[in-house]
């Protein structure tokens, strides 16, 4: 069976003029990073998924998943965590 974590990540642009995003998923300790970059109209948001595959030799545990949104002006970081059982 595949492993996947699905990760819903919303982002709002609360700028007046449109902006070009890019998101970053990463889980260090599994080697993983995934990256979209798309536009944002202005004072509107977007909902992007990731599917990410977990490898299934993932040795059990709890891991971090660190997420970043960023543009050449600012970037904002958020992290959460799961498991692997």
């Amino acid at each position: 069976p595949r492993n996947i974590l699905e990760v819903f990540v919303r982002v709002r642009n609360y700028g007046t003029v449109d902006d070009k995003i890019t998101l970053r998923l990463e889980i260090k300790d599994l080697g993983i990073r995934e990256t979209k970059t798309f536009t944002i109209d202005e004072k509107s948001g977007k909902l992007k998924v990731f599917s990410i595959q977990i490898p299934e030799d993932s040795p059990k545990g709890n891991y971090i998943l660190e997420v970043k949104a960023f543009n050449n002006n600012w970037h904002s970081i958020r992290h959460a965590e799961f498991s692997i059982v």
